[in-house]
């Protein structure tokens, strides 16, 4: 755990990056806790609406730091 590997970004189905992910999450999560963007398919954050859970919006942009 923590120790890296190898992640793929894909966008709409196809790969559209890869690459080593040096430090990843030196702990454990529950399996049904998810990394959504745009819907949810895991635990849903609040009791206000059910899952699967879509965004009705746009997004613009994502950004994610490690």
């Amino acid at each position: 755990m923590g120790k890296g590997g190898m992640g793929a970004l894909l966008a709409n189905g196809k790969k559209v990056a890869a690459g080593r992910i040096e430090r990843t999450m030196p702990i454990l999560f529950s399996f049904d806790l998810t990394f959504d963007v745009g819907e949810d398919w895991g635990t849903a954050v609040a009791d206000t609406y059910e899952l699967p859970f879509g965004c009705a919006g746009t997004l613009e942009r994502v950004t994610v730091e490690v």
